[in-house]
């Protein structure tokens, strides 16, 4: 196990794991972050009119309430746990072939 290379139980354990622990990682810091990641898209796509983060961020507010910091975070979240489930495991590989990674 480990990432040693071991019998295929403990290797396909190994990278289910690394893929769950990629999953977990991505999803909850897009569900974190993802509020901020609207208004910074707004700002983005409007740079004037706006007083700041805070303005957009009320603004927004004001006309969708709460779910309009949330509005298309389902399909981040979906995306994100493919994408990073997938990078985990292989940047582990990657990095235990060159031996930049300890073999834990």
């Amino acid at each position: 196990g480990g990432g040693d290379g071991g019998d295929s139980g403990d290797g396909a354990t190994q990278a289910l794991k690394l893929v769950g622990a990629g999953s977990l990682s991505g999803v909850s810091s897009w569900a974190a972050i993802y509020p901020l990641d609207v208004v910074r898209t707004r700002m983005a796509a409007q740079p004037f009119g706006w007083e700041g983060a805070a303005d957009i961020a009320r603004q927004l507010f004001r006309t969708g309430g709460e779910r309009a910091f949330f509005r298309g975070l389902v399909p981040c979240l979906a995306r994100s746990c493919f994408s990073d489930g997938i990078f985990f495991p292989v940047y582990w590989s990657v990095s235990w072939q060159l031996g930049t990674r300890g073999q834990d």
